[in-house]
């Protein structure tokens, strides 16, 4: 997918929450995380994959509606706080 900056400052905190944990069951933390700080992600499943497809494009909808809204309203975007 495309990376549209121009969308960014449509972006807003509750977004990010909403699609922060998603995968979190892929995260798996090395027997010694606390002294290492380290971990890796496994493999992604093709479900994954399509998971995250539809996310990307539920957040890519969100921002298009917010601009679309902002530019009908003539009014810059809200910061976000």
């Amino acid at each position: 997918m495309k990376l549209r900056l121009d969308l960014l400052k449509y972006l807003r905190d509750e977004d990010i929450l909403d699609f922060a944990g998603w995968d979190i069951e892929r995260w798996s933390a090395e027997p010694v995380l606390s002294k290492t700080g380290k971990g890796h992600l496994g493999p992604m499943t093709p479900e994954l994959r399509a998971k995250e497809l539809e996310m990307m494009e539920e957040i890519h909808r969100r921002l298009e509606a917010r601009k679309a809204q902002a530019e009908h309203d003539g009014q810059p975007p809200e910061p976000n706080r």
